[in-house]
Parts: C-alpha cells; sequence; structure tokens
C-alpha cells in the first residue's frame, strides 16, 4: 500500500494515471499533504475549472457515503518505491481560493468583526441546509478575498444511518463536544463547534487584546469541556463582555453551551437573527 509520502512524491514527479479524469498544471507547490489523504490543486481538462483532487492511500468505507457523486473510487494508480501498483479513492471537489481562518487569526492583520459576521452567515446556511461538516475548526474554513467563509474537509461529517460506531475521525478535541464519541455523533454534531467558534469570534471583535493571547495551537481560546462544565474562565469573561456591549445574540448562544447535550436548540434561528 502507498504511503501519503508515496503519493506525494508521485503527483510531485507527475507519476500518478487516472481512470477517467485528465487533471493538468499540477506543480509540487500545488500538493498538500494532509492527515489521511494528499490534496493537489489541477485544472481538470474536461471541464477547465480549477478543481481539488483528495487522494486516499486506504480505502475509507465512510467517504463514499459522505460525498456521493464526488466520490470516485480507484480512479488513481501510484507506484510506490518497490514497484507496487497501488490504487487510490479520490474526491473532486471545487478548489476555494484564499486563506485559512487559522492563518488569519494569527496574522494579526484580520478584522474580527467582520470575520465573526461571516462565520455566522456560513453557519446558519450549513445548519440550515441539513448537511453536516463534523470537524469545524479555524483550519477547515477558508476566507475569500471578497470576506466569504467556505469550509472544507467533510471526512469527519455525520450522514443518515451512520453511529459512534461508525467513526473514523472524531473532530478536533478543541472544539467538539466533549461527549462526542459515544452519544453526540449525529445530525447535530456542528452544533457544539459552531457555537463554541462564533462566541470566540464575536468577543474578540471587541476586546481582541483580551482574548488574542491565549489563542492555543489548535486557534481557540476555550476549553471545549471547561466551557461544557461552565468553569471557563474566558468564557465568562465573553459572557460579561456580551452583556455590556448588549450582544444578547452572542450571549445567548454562550450560555447555550453550558451543560448541552450536543443538540443546541434553534441555533441557527439566534444566529441568524444577529444578521438582520
Amino acid at each position: 500500500m502507498a504511503t501519503l509520502t508515496d503519493v506525494a512524491n508521485a503527483f510531485r514527479a507527475a507519476c500518478v494515471t487516472f481512470k477517467h479524469l485528465t487533471p493538468q498544471h499540477i506543480t509540487p507547490e500545488h500538493v498538500f499533504v494532509g492527515n489521511h489523504a494528499v490534496v493537489c490543486r489541477c485544472v481538470l481538462v474536461e471541464s477547465g475549472v480549477e478543481m481539488a483532487l483528495k487522494c486516499y492511500p486506504r480505502h475509507r468505507c465512510n467517504i463514499p457515503a459522505i460525498y456521493g457523486t464526488s466520490f470516485m473510487g480507484g480512479e488513481a494508480t501510484v507506484y510506490t518505491v518497490n514497484g507496487v501498483a497501488s490504487n487510490l479513492d479520490v474526491v473532486v471537489a471545487p478548489w476555494v481560493e484564499g486563506r485559512s481562518l487559522d492563518k488569519l487569526m494569527r496574522s494579526g492583520e484580520c478584522d474580527y468583526a467582520a470575520l465573526s459576521r461571516a462565520f455566522d452567515r456560513m453557519a446558519v446556511a450549513l445548519l440550515r441546509s441539513r448537511r453536516t461538516h463534523g470537524d469545524i475548526k479555524p483550519e477547515n474554513i477558508i476566507v475569500t478575498a471578497s470576506g466569504d467563509m467556505h469550509l472544507i474537509d467533510y471526512d469527519a461529517a455525520w450522514v443518515v444511518g451512520f453511529t459512534y460506531e461508525d467513526l473514523e475521525e472524531v473532530g478536533t478535541p478543541s472544539f467538539s463536544h466533549p461527549l462526542r464519541v459515544g452519544r453526540c455523533f449525529d445530525a447535530y454534531v456542528d452544533d457544539y463547534p459552531i457555537a463554541l467558534i462564533s462566541v470566540m469570534l464575536a468577543a474578540m471583535s471587541y476586546r481582541r487584546e483580551l482574548f488574542e493571547p491565549f489563542l492555543t495551537q489548535d486557534n481557540t481560546v476555550f476549553s471545549a469541556y471547561e466551557v461544557f462544565k461552565g468553569t471557563d474562565s474566558r468564557m465568562l469573561e465573553a459572557i460579561s463582555l456580551f452583556e455590556h456591549k448588549r450582544d444578547w445574540v452572542h450571549h445567548r448562544v454562550a450560555h447555550s453551551l453550558y451543560g448541552c447535550d450536543g443538540h443546541i436548540r434553534s441555533l441557527a434561528e439566534m444566529l441568524a437573527g444577529d444578521l438582520d
């Protein structure tokens, strides 16, 4: 079986073959290695559109159900250093040009008020779509030049019929509901991280100097577990700040995180109220 390094090197050396796709303009700097797959940026001859090809060295049972018609089983072939052929499953998705939210947050140049509103807009759209993502965090959010946000990497999503026994990824603990592995893997899997990030960006839009110094490696200022227990000191500061600013939307969202069962009732309606 090919490793992630084998796949990345094959793309960089233009030594990958495809059954149906004809990608062009793949350069070494357009090949990215993730935890479970290699992503390459290319232009497909078939459409002339810039796309992302996500290639998996190991078959993952959840991926076909998550991506549907974007999934192409055994579409690509690479050869290992020993000359052994390895077939790769491929997911085809539009390429989203922009910067990831985590890099923007660490740049010192971002407009947190604009990011807060853009995140809430994106979150409302996702919640109303009935689709799930499963691993919402700043690293998986692309901010375009126009300020819009787009989610990438749906590999940890829930779809109808999945249970926690089907989990191949458990999301990122810094943003996930503390009980996700077990009870909280369902249609509401995104509620907790959406609320957590919404509150964080809103708080930083008011007093970035109060929260920014506490950004962790995972790009959060809160502890998901301590927030759940109601003992996170920075969350208490955020709630006090919302009271002072009369931001009752994020005040209510922040309170909804305490002891919640994973499903935050009317979350989309709450967040939409700040956008009207």
